[in-house]
């Protein structure tokens, strides 16, 4: 086994990389929602990627807002097996390998929960982030998975399904480092710093968090219409496309469509007082 300070001069066409999506119930592992499907692309250096994904019993059920997103059924998941029982499989699929994810602190914190329900310990590794390295080096409205396919040009014709999404941040993941490393092989630790660069910036800060109601809305992709406060104390009602989120100061402001002005409008969080999809 290489330590993670022998692999971080390692080019990354050199290591073993892992590719990881969830697709789950709900967005708060510490609310006790679980990982419904799993997807992992192992890519042994240059060498053919082995793809393995299923469905899991979640042992709770679905909220609506999930459904929406990828489409996983109750009935789609009997029979499935839990995740105690492919546990083991995960464990050697990760095994020496450098982990990649979209939003990896999503993904990774569900299986730190799953993990941590069966009194096992997620093995840490080092870690890519596409969603750092595309707000590091992209100038792009919107940094979403399926936005970065778009700019890319890459087919994605399964998204918000696990296998899909594995499949189309390993396609981000590669255009990234052809636009940002055209005439060098990047090192591990050239990509894997992005990643902690981004998330050291955010430790110790006070960050809003959504509520899981509006952000289960924001991943549907879908029109939503919201009350906001306006700086004067009056009331309106909006009909919003989210793209994106953005840290102003301490002030955390969804970046969208407004479908009223039909222009790129930022609304602050603390100022949204309901919200709901439209019909």
């Amino acid at each position: 086994m290489e330590s993670d300070v022998q692999l971080g001069p390692l080019p990354v066409s050199q290591v073993t990389l892992v590719f990881i999506d969830v697709e789950t119930t709900g967005l708060r592992p510490d609310l006790d929602d679980r990982v419904c499907e799993m997807a992992l692309i192992r890519q042994p250096g240059r060498y053919r990627p082995a793809e393995w994904s299923t469905l899991i019993d979640p042992q709770r059920p679905l909220s609506e807002g999930a459904f929406a997103v990828n489409g996983i059924t109750p009935e789609m998941l009997v029979g499935a097996p839990t995740y105690a029982d492919v546990a083991d499989h995960v464990d050697a699929a990760l095994a020496d390998a450098v982990y990649v994810a979209h939003n990896a602190p999503f993904d990774l914190g569900f299986l730190r929960a799953e993990y941590a329900r069966l009194g096992r310990v997620f093995p840490e590794r080092p870690t890519i982030d596409t969603v750092a390295l595309a707000r590091r080096y992209l100038r792009l409205p919107s940094h979403r998975l399926g936005a970065l396919a778009r700019h890319f040009r890459i087919p994605d014709p399964d998204a918000h399904r696990a296998l899909g999404d594995c499949r189309t941040t390993r396609a981000v993941l590669a255009a990234i480092i052809r636009r940002v490393f055209p005439d060098s092989d990047p090192t591990v630790a050239e990509l894997t710093s992005v990643t902690q660069s981004f998330s050291s910036r955010r430790t110790g800060m006070v960050e809003p968090v959504l509520p899981p109601s509006l952000a289960e809305m924001i991943a549907t992709q879908r029109p939503i219409e919201i009350v906001y406060l306006s700086a004067d104390g009056s009331r309106t009602h909006r009909s919003i496309l989210v793209r994106d989120t953005v840290r102003v100061g301490r002030h955390m402001y969804l970046v969208a469509d407004c479908l009223l002005r039909h222009e790129e409008r930022r609304f602050r969080l603390d100022r949204i007082i309901d919200w709901n999809l439209r019909e």
